[in-house]
């Protein structure tokens, strides 16, 4: 039976070779329904808030459906989605409110010992930008992203393991099928791997190192204190709004322009490098 079985594997893989050429060779093996539970594996890790290895497994899905039955069909879009979506979300980092320090207190003007205007913190007000938490959203740099999909990688290359799949240039498949693939289709998986940026890390985005992802920067007016503008002495303070920042204490980020994330410079917001 097991004979039988392997016999005919082999027949379809020589009938496709004669028939459909190269990449039809691969198709027979990646059927409808191993994409479908490889989707829901993915749709899993996604539901559970594993946005990193979702991020990844469903990638090694997109480049089966290269070599599948129905190129595409209805699991692509939704697979694309699921990265989307999931880099988006592990993207996302705390970051100290740069008016208040991260203590989340209010800042008003004040004096100096030498009589001179300066920022004090008012620890009974919350700060007017994070709100009183301390904190901003931001995105990550490019190390902190590269570090947390190293893990990622790690735990899910150790899954695949497991399960007897097999990397075959950087994608996971089973290694049943690798044992049958010939060296025209291991070029064939080669090619259709994708060639991960390194600066990237293949995410095509990079938070802004100017905001720290968050947007905005502190107003560049040295004199503003919260978005108030102080003058005068202990005795006579006047006060008025910050012109620059219009008294919001921050501005747009100028490199940005709030959208906290730019391009990666070296693959140009592909998140692939085939130099």
């Amino acid at each position: 039976m097991v004979r039988g079985v392997q016999l005919c594997f082999v027949l379809l893989l020589v009938c496709a070779n004669v028939t459909t050429g190269l990449s039809a060779d691969i198709q027979p093996f990646f059927d409808t329904k191993s994409i479908e539970r490889e989707y829901a594996i993915a749709l899993n890790d996604f539901q559970r808030g594993r946005y990193e290895v979702a991020f990844i497994h469903a990638g090694n899905v997109l480049v089966w459906l290269d070599f599948a039955e129905d190129k595409g069909g209805k699991f692509g879009k939704k697979l694309e989605k699921i990265r989307s979506v999931s880099r988006a979300r592990f993207m996302l980092t705390d970051r100290p409110c740069p008016i208040c320090g991260g203590d989340g207190h209010a800042r008003v003007p004040g004096f100096s010992i030498w009589g001179n205007i300066k920022a004090v913190p008012d620890k009974e007000s919350a700060c007017a930008v994070c709100e009183g938490s301390g904190l901003l959203e931001g995105r990550k740099s490019p190390k902190e992203v590269s570090r947390s999909l190293a893990r990622a990688r790690e735990g899910h290359s150790l899954v695949q393991t497991r399960k007897g799949m097999k990397n075959v240039r950087g994608v996971w498949i089973p290694g049943r099928l690798y044992r049958q693939l010939s060296r025209q289709q291991k070029k064939a998986f080669k090619k259709a791997a994708p060639h991960v940026c390194p600066d990237c890390s293949g995410i095509g985005l990079v938070g802004c190192s100017t905001c720290g992802g968050t947007g905005v920067v502190p107003c560049p007016d040295q004199g503003c204190i919260m978005g108030i503008k102080a003058s005068g002495t202990k005795s006579n303070l006047i006060t008025e709004p910050c012109e620059t920042c219009k008294g919001k204490a921050v501005i747009t980020c100028p490199d940005c322009g709030g959208k906290k994330l730019l391009p990666c410079d070296a693959c140009r917001g592909t998140g692939e490098n085939r130099r």
